[in-house]
């Protein structure tokens, strides 16, 4: 059979390419139909949300109605917290005003940046892409007065609770007490991080019946930048300086010039324990007296009568440098401070002499002391001299930042508040005592006093003399195990049958060790020493039961 001739199948390709032409010019005549409509409809694209509620397929006005519905069923007493350390303030309400539209003209633009795009974006929303427009709704006004106002106050607060910084003499010291600085609050930063947190939780909500959830909202407080007071150290120094004059006698021995004694204070040792020192906290460092020598010419005939050694006088010994200090405040009753204060005043100025021991008890036995409560929690544990242990633990606290050998040391049953733990001395008269020995191959003096400060009483120990060293030693306490002591039971007739009642909590021990860190004075760290054991034991639980019910199964 003859095949077809040529002009046949071209013939047939022929029909086929304006077949094709006529598809493509409809599909673009339907795109740009379709963009047209998108363009020239007021309806939002599908799947297009105003947080978490969906204004898609609706007109500008449909969605500017709907919107303010949602916003109205979803609304929600709010419980906004500001806070700010220890210190918050909560403002129950939902804190949001009326949506200001400008989320309904976004929605409405989704998709219409340009139109031979919009068919694009439509038929891809229209099979699943969305978008989220971002809730646009300012503070209400009474949210935003009310919450200036709260801000307001606690500025207020803050400024009452800030102390400057101040200096005084003391004698022999110079005290610096560093102050609070006052913290600025950016109220304007703080309400925008407040009206981002209700929008973010309101967007959350949006579209469903919120009234009856509980909603909790905590907003820190924002505060401005803020470096603190510092005090100028050198404009203190030349402020109190005092040159030394020496004491110039003519050949008569008539005095010509008068000697002034020196008075002066190292200024970088002061910079440094001011930046070491917590705001809020003092610290002392010692002035240091130059005293005048005497200047007289030359006797014509020298004296050749070999001079007579002097007794130590020890008045007169030099202590040039601050060896160790602490203080801390005395709680308790007056009679409990007056104590501390009368066991401060046996101590104070006392002298040990290179290899003399030093016994506390031998210091303040011949002071009068007055009868105080042991125990606040016992009515019946009243003992003489009570607070005399804050005295001595906080002499024992200031030895171990030094290298003296404490030769005897006894820790209470278990750690106490006002010194860290292990550096604490209970002592008791005729019994317990704390005990040191002067290894240093100069004189010590123990400096201790209390005082007034804001309104608190607080006892002040320092330790001079003259450092052997570069090094300034910082103790530390550590824990190596603990356990809690058997409880003792004690029959009485007087408790209900069937009960027990505590008449002591207990107290729990522990193992410790002691590590003494060597730091230079510009803190850097050198090298450590640890001391061990030292144990708390403890106090055992006393709990009562009528004797008809037997000693109480544990």
């Amino acid at each position: 059979m003859p095949k077809p001739p040529k002009t046949y199948r071209a013939r047939r390709n022929h029909h086929i390419l304006p077949i094709a032409i006529i598809l493509a010019l409809t599909l673009v005549a339907g795109y740009v139909f379709l963009c047209t409509c998108v363009n020239q409809s007021q309806q939002i694209l599908p799947n297009v949300y105003i947080g978490s509620y969906s204004v898609g397929t609706l007109s500008t006005a449909e969605a500017q109605r709907s919107l303010t519905s949602a916003m109205s069923d979803s609304s929600v007493h709010a419980e906004l917290t500001l806070t700010h350390g220890d210190w918050s303030a909560t403002y129950a309400d939902d804190g949001l005003g009326d949506h200001d539209g400008t989320g309904i003209l976004a929605a409405t633009a989704v998709g219409r940046d340009s139109l031979p795009t919009m068919g694009y974006h439509y038929i891809r929303h229209l099979l699943g892409q969305s978008t989220a427009i971002p809730l646009s709704a300012p503070l209400s006004e009474g949210a935003d007065a009310e919450l200036r106002i709260i801000l307001k106050q606690h500025q207020q607060e803050l400024a009452d609770r800030a102390m400057h910084s101040g200096w005084f003499l003391d004698s022999e010291i110079f005290t610096v007490q560093k102050g609070f600085p006052i913290a600025i609050i950016d109220i304007d930063a703080t309400l925008d991080d407040v009206h981002s947190a209700l929008l973010t939780h309101r967007e959350g909500v949006l579209g469903r019946d919120a009234t009856t959830d509980s909603a909790s909202i905590t907003v820190p407080i924002v505060f401005e930048d803020f470096t603190g007071e510092a005090l100028d150290f050198t404009a203190i120094h030349d402020s109190i300086y005092i040159a030394p004059v020496d004491t110039v006698l003519d050949a008569d021995g008539n005095t010509v010039t008068e000697g002034i004694v020196g008075m002066d204070f190292d200024v970088e040792l002061a910079k440094a324990y001011y930046f070491a020192t917590e705001m809020g906290g003092s610290f002392s460092i010692p002035l240091i007296f130059t005293h005048p020598k005497t200047i007289a010419p030359d006797p014509e005939t020298p004296d050749t009568t070999p001079p007579v050694e002097p007794e130590i006088d020890l008045e007169d010994l030099p202590f040039p440098d601050m060896i160790a200090e602490m203080s801390n405040i005395v709680r308790g009753e007056q009679a409990r401070k007056d104590n501390v204060a009368r066991a401060a005043a046996a101590c104070n100025n006392t002298i040990i002499l290179p290899g003399e021991q030093f016994s506390f008890q031998s210091i303040i036995g011949n002071t009068e002391y007055l009868a105080v409560a042991d125990d606040p929690d016992d009515a019946n544990s009243v003992i003489l001299g009570g607070g005399i242990s804050q005295m001595s633990s906080t002499l024992c606290h200031v030895l171990h930042h030094t290298t003296v050998d404490i030769t005897e040391q006894h820790l209470h049953p278990s750690p106490v508040d006002y010194i860290p733990n292990v550096m604490d001395a209970k002592t008791d008269f005729g019994a317990l005592d704390l005990r040191f020995v002067n290894t240093y191959d100069t004189a010590l003096k123990i400096t201790s006093r209390t005082y007034l400060l804001n309104g608190n009483t607080h006892l002040y120990i320092k330790i001079d003399g003259t450092r052997p060293d570069q090094y300034f030693i910082w103790p530390r306490g550590n824990q190596l195990s603990t356990f809690t002591p058997e409880p003792i039971y004690r029959p009485d007739a007087t408790v209900p049958l069937g009960t027990t009642i505590t008449a002591q909590t207990a107290l729990d021990g522990g193992d410790y060790s002691i590590s003494k860190n060597f730091c230079l004075s510009d803190g850097t760290y050198s090298h450590a020493e640890t001391l061990s054991p030292y144990q708390y034991t403890g106090r055992p639980a006393i709990v009562l039961y009528h004797p008809d019910d037997g000693v109480p199964v544990t």
